[in-house]
């Protein structure tokens, strides 16, 4: 059961990153990390999880949240215990 559901949420992640937009991406509001913190603040506009474990998988949602909706529940559905 387990295995089935790991093939199925890797299978819709698959999926997911072969989708390529018709519309162009917005730009950048920020050049970098250190301008973004300067007008946002960790812990009431966006958060940063983590989780270390002794494997050499990593499962990240880099834009997890408002950015791209549902990616961080997809990563930690991925991770569970077993992944960073």
């Amino acid at each position: 059961m387990k295995k089935k559901f790991m093939l199925t949420l890797a299978s819709m992640l698959a999926v997911s990153t072969c989708y390529i937009p018709s519309a162009s991406a917005a730009s950048d509001i920020f050049d970098n990390y250190e301008q973004l913190s300067s007008h946002y603040k960790e812990g009431t506009d966006f958060s940063i999880e983590t989780q270390s474990k002794p494997n050499d998988v990593i499962i990240l949602a880099i834009h997890g949240g408002r950015i791209e909706k549902g990616t961080d529940q997809l990563a930690k559905a991925i991770a569970q215990d077993d992944h960073s």
